[in-house]
């Protein structure tokens, strides 16, 4: 809805460890092209598995998780 995910894909992307496809531009043909282009190697994988690995905010959901209840711990 609205193209909202493009600027949370665009941080993978720019760090080269995503493929990044608007909303507006996915189509079945887009899609089986690009995975064309995944199976054949013409896209590396696993260049771009590294490269996710390297800008990834590990332990990030149990950090948000522990702001929020910090939070709400705080307010009761």
């Amino acid at each position: 809805m609205d193209d909202h995910q493009t600027a949370n894909a665009r941080y993978l992307h720019d760090a080269d460890g995503a493929v990044l496809m608007a909303e507006k531009t996915f189509t079945s043909d887009a899609l089986s092209s690009m995975l064309d282009k995944m199976l054949s190697g013409a896209i590396s994988l696993a260049g771009m598995s590294v490269k996710a690995r390297a800008v990834a905010k590990l332990g990030a959901a149990e950090k948000l998780a522990d702001e929020i209840l910090d939070t709400i711990g705080s307010t009761t």
